[in-house]
């Protein structure tokens, strides 16, 4: 068993890190920051992480260890292609919704300066790529290596977009994050991937009709 995954002490080490990136940016944050927002001496960081370059690996690893994990689980489930992606993107809002400083670091965090986590980065978006075309692309017959990077991207920034604004919205609108809202959420964001614009509005008139 990795030494990170030993103690409580660990976990809040990355947590804090987490918060902390999500608000001030990689760069404008320091260890010593950190480990007072996790309530330890500032030497854990560098035992269980090696700094914070490698918190930042560790909080990318855990963001795509996640979405492996949901990949594997729809492509599990055997559903038609249309509810697989309705699966995924459900079961990623929900994910966003529980850790949501973590996967805003994983998604917006690429230090120019560090180009190991841009290594880190780049092979395990190959992995999850993979995984992914097998569990839905490969339903809708995308084939095209080409297609998946671009498809690949928009479709996770349409998922992440509502929570991205998240401060803001919040600012605007009284919407809370409880489970109505994320299936509200689910509902548009897979609406809109599969039928694009029009077929969302067409979806909302039937609704208003029952």
């Amino acid at each position: 068993m990795s030494k990170t995954l030993k103690t409580g002490s660990s976990k809040r080490i990355i947590n804090s890190a987490a918060y902390l990136f999500s608000r001030k940016g990689y760069s404008g944050v320091g260890v010593r920051e950190i480990a007072a927002k996790a309530r330890i001496n500032i030497s854990m960081v560098s035992y269980y992480y090696g700094g914070k370059a490698g918190l930042l690996k560790a909080i990318v690893t855990e963001y795509f260890s996640y979405v492996d994990d949901i990949a594997l689980r729809v492509a599990e489930m055997k559903l038609p292609p249309r509810e697989s992606l309705k699966e995924f993107i459900c079961e990623m809002v929900n994910l966003i919704k529980d850790k949501e400083d973590l996967c805003k670091v994983a998604i917006i965090e690429m230090p120019i300066e560090l180009p190991e986590i841009t290594a880190v980065k780049v092979e395990l978006l190959k992995n999850n790529m993979r995984l992914m075309s097998q569990s839905l692309s490969a339903g809708f017959n995308i084939n095209d290596p080409k297609k998946h990077i671009i498809i690949g991207p928009a479709f996770l920034s349409l998922i992440f977009s509502g929570f991205m604004f998240g401060n803001l919205i919040k600012k605007i609108s009284k919407d809370k994050r409880d489970d109505d809202f994320c299936k509200r959420y689910c509902e548009t964001i897979s609406a809109l991937f599969l039928d694009g614009m029009s077929g969302f509005v067409k979806s909302n008139k039937k609704e208003k009709k029952k």
